[in-house]
């Protein structure tokens, strides 16, 4: 093997002319080099994009101590601290782990975060994503998983880490609800029914009332109550945001996609997985497509989202409509199952 690389560097120096010497030092050059842009993609790499980040969050009012913490969860939970400041989704992941990773959390911080980028409310046309979104004051139906009994239930309270339920049909504690699961089910006005798991942390009273300490979960499972028949179709269409900017200024900002689903009472609209749909100061949505040769316009809300393979698509329901539209599509629709109806007999 020595006398392999010695032929070999012999060889390669009667063909160059270059000495063993020279070549090594060319070598030495080259390592420093390529650890020399290692270090400095580490160093200043890491630090541009930390600037570019601050930059981003002083646009939307969060001060230097702010910006940090958002900075520092998301790069310790391998996440993009720009996602972060632009959706609600990214934001509540790493909330939902600082607030369950510490004894003591910073309330205040988080109301103020929330506040500044826009994600203290949920928007009447957007599902809601997880319990922090429920409103206070909302009904629903509690099922105690151990025992299977089901009682209705009031959001009486709620912060970042707990819910607080008053039980109705009961007036004194029940100590074997403790560290029960629980299902808790509820209609949201407008929207759909929601359903979640989690458990009982504490029971107590409350002048009067019996509390149930429940805490938040990510996920809740969506049931769309729907009311209209519809059919699979594969259309051209558009999505309309108008966006609300400084000033009152109203923009509206066109998205291309296709409607894939279709009903008198809503639309399933898809576009590529990597299109980002606005989601802050939206006054409304329109969506737009052409059906047997006429356009059809009507406002929406978004009812759901769902990533499906390569495509991100949407759940619309229409909440303004003309008539005529609507009679257009409902007589469409029911063309179309005569037509699925005569190939299945």
């Amino acid at each position: 093997m020595k006398e392999r690389a010695k032929t070999a560097i012999e060889s390669f120096k009667s063909a160059t002319g270059v000495s063993v010497e020279v070549l090594f030092i060319i070598l030495g050059i080259i390592v420093l080099f390529v650890l020399g842009f290692i270090i400095f993609k580490l160093t200043f790499g890491e630090s541009g994009h930390r600037k570019k980040f601050f930059s981003a969050a002083k646009h939307k009012g969060i001060n230097e101590e702010e910006a940090n913490f958002l900075y520092s969860l998301a790069h310790k939970l391998n996440k993009d601290p720009f996602l972060v400041l632009k959706f609600k989704s990214s934001f509540e992941k790493i909330i939902h782990h600082y607030v369950n990773s510490v004894e003591e959390y910073n309330e205040e911080l988080l109301k103020t975060l929330r506040k500044k980028l826009g994600f203290d409310k949920v928007p009447k046309f957007s599902p809601l994503t997880t319990t922090k979104d429920i409103d206070i004051l909302q009904k629903a139906r509690i099922t105690i998983l151990k025992n299977m009994l089901v009682l209705e239930g009031i959001l009486s309270d709620k912060d970042e880490k707990y819910m607080y339920w008053h039980l109705i049909d009961i007036d004194r504690i029940h100590p074997e609800f403790l560290d029960s699961d629980v299902e808790v089910m509820f209609i949201r006005e407008d929207d759909a029914i929601y359903k979640f798991e989690s458990r009982v942390d504490a029971i107590y009273m409350d002048n009067g009332k019996v509390i149930l300490k429940v805490p938040h979960v990510l996920q809740l499972s969506r049931i769309q109550r729907r009311r209209h028949a519809r059919v699979n179709v594969s259309l051209a269409g558009k999505l309309g945001f108008l966006e609300l900017l400084e000033g009152n200024i109203e923009k509206m900002r066109w998205i291309d996609g296709e409607v894939v689903n279709l009903s008198a009472g809503g639309i399933k609209f898809c576009v590529n997985k990597d299109v980002q749909f606005p989601e802050k100061n939206i006054k409304e949505i329109v969506a737009k497509f052409k059906l047997e040769n006429i356009t059809i316009t009507g406002k929406v809300k978004i009812v759901r989202e769902n990533i499906e393979g390569e495509m991100k698509c949407l759940g619309l329901q229409f909440t303004e409509i003309s008539s005529k539209y609507e009679e257009l599509i409902h007589d469409f629709v029911r063309k179309k199952q005569i037509e699925m109806k005569k190939i299945m007999d």
